[in-house]
């Protein structure tokens, strides 16, 4: 099936327009087929006309019944600072590390369900540590240091380092479009060590059956904001 583009362009594609050719390319194998593409394809037959959650503002096509037909890892991807929205795909992963991607190119870097970077959004966190707490969905812990990286306009690493520490935010029911999970909220706050940064703070919300962060409000940039991700399949 094909998928018609319309010409005016969701806010997810209009802010992706800066991710390069290599990271486009990067989702063709070897005999010339675009795995992404096939599968996001697929996965629009679900749809009402063929419609392309991924290019799209997928918050408003996303029914129950489309996700529970999915029988793979799949996530929506919201940037409230530009009113935008689509899903992603786990497009490759390495012990805790994790790439969503969709046939866009635009990609969400996850270690351990910690943002650690972002690639296509045109302000991107370049890198990030992870949280290096162990078990640290387990509440609140002491101190400690994490570092956000990203790219000047020379194309130059900035490092803002920051001591950061968990609180406890209560019980909370997450709405996952199909679902509902009973989570208790885990606020991570970050205060730099530049007096010329802003504080981060960063929310996940975690299943109370099963320890799992079903969703979370992510720090990117100064020009992004924050992300929120939601584990729709997992």
């Amino acid at each position: 099936m094909i998928i018609k583009k319309t010409m005016r362009m969701s806010g997810w594609m209009k802010f992706g327009l800066g991710f390069s050719l290599a990271m486009a390319l990067a989702s063709c194998s070897s005999d010339g087929s675009r795995p992404l593409e096939d599968a996001y394809r697929s996965i629009s037959t679900l749809l009402a006309g063929g419609r392309d959650p991924s290019a799209q503002d997928a918050r408003a096509l996303l029914t129950p019944e489309f996700i529970t037909a999915i029988k793979v890892p799949y996530l929506l991807a919201e940037l409230p600072s530009r009113q935008a929205s689509a899903t992603r795909l786990l497009f490759s992963q390495s012990g805790t590390v994790q790439d969503w991607r969709g046939p866009d190119g635009i990609s969400v870097v996850l270690n351990d369900d910690v943002l650690i970077g972002t690639r296509g959004l045109g302000a991107d966190l370049f890198a990030a540590d992870p949280i290096p707490v162990a078990n640290w969905r387990l509440g609140p812990a002491g101190s400690y240091d994490r570092v956000y990286r990203h790219l000047d306009g020379e194309n130059r690493e900035v490092r803002s380092s920051y001591s950061c520490r968990f609180s406890d935010g209560g019980v909370e029911q997450v709405d996952l479009i199909s679902r509902e999970v009973t989570t208790r909220r885990l606020v991570e706050t970050c205060t730099p060590f530049q007096p010329d940064v802003l504080p981060v703070v960063n929310t996940y919300w975690i299943g109370i059956e099963d320890n799992i962060v079903w969703k979370s409000k992510q720090w990117v940039s100064s020009s992004v904001a924050s992300i929120i991700i939601s584990h729709l399949v997992r």
